[in-house]
């Protein structure tokens, strides 16, 4: 039985044309990308602090609690198809997060296609995840992404494991794609 929050998606999905857009090849990155939000506002981050930097090509934006924090920090790569994004939701998401745990979050604002390969998202990515370790042990250093940006951590994880680099305390991983060749024949019956 499919829930409530499916019926709900669904028909954001429709209204927004999100499906037409990713059924043309190729995606309209431009038309995707006016929901953009590159910086929080602030009404999303109201009680809580930001500031950015730019590690590599990418855009670090940090939202802690004022006051006293955890020593775990989360990284954070939002979805967007690797094309676009974030948007208001990973905003709105991060802020409520800091707020329920008191533990900073770090949104990456990756490099995006087509105008940049995979090879320098993750090089970005990486660069990104070394930066921490100079600031922070690897033990209080949690992985959160979505999508996209959950992918991007997978393929993070797997270089850190294939060079001997230490790994992060933990990896939340939120609708990954882990067959990006769509050939497995049970995907089929998922997505249809």
């Amino acid at each position: 039985m499919k829930s409530l929050t499916y019926y709900l998606l669904s028909t954001v999905i429709k209204l927004k044309g999100i499906k037409k857009t990713f059924s043309r090849l190729p995606i309209d990155y431009q038309k995707l990308r006016k929901d953009d939000i590159h910086l929080p506002n602030k009404k999303d981050v109201k009680g809580l602090d930001f500031q950015s930097f730019i590690i590599k090509k990418s855009k670090v934006t940090e939202i802690f609690p004022k006051g006293e924090s955890s020593e775990n920090v989360i990284i954070y790569c939002h979805g967007g198809a690797s094309v676009y994004g974030p948007t208001d939701l990973h905003w709105n998401s991060i802020a409520q997060i800091v707020r329920q745990t008191n533990i900073k979050v770090f949104l990456v604002d990756y490099p995006k296609a087509p105008e940049h390969k995979i090879i320098e998202i993750n090089e970005n990515i990486d660069a990104v995840y070394d930066d921490f370790l100079t600031k922070y042990s690897s033990k209080n250093i949690i992985l959160l992404g979505d999508s996209m940006g959950a992918t991007l951590l997978i393929l993070l994880v797997q270089r850190l494991i294939k060079n001997s680099i230490s790994l992060p305390k933990s990896i939340i991983l939120l609708s990954p794609v882990l067959d990006a060749s769509m050939k497995i024949p049970r995907l089929k019956i998922l997505i249809n």
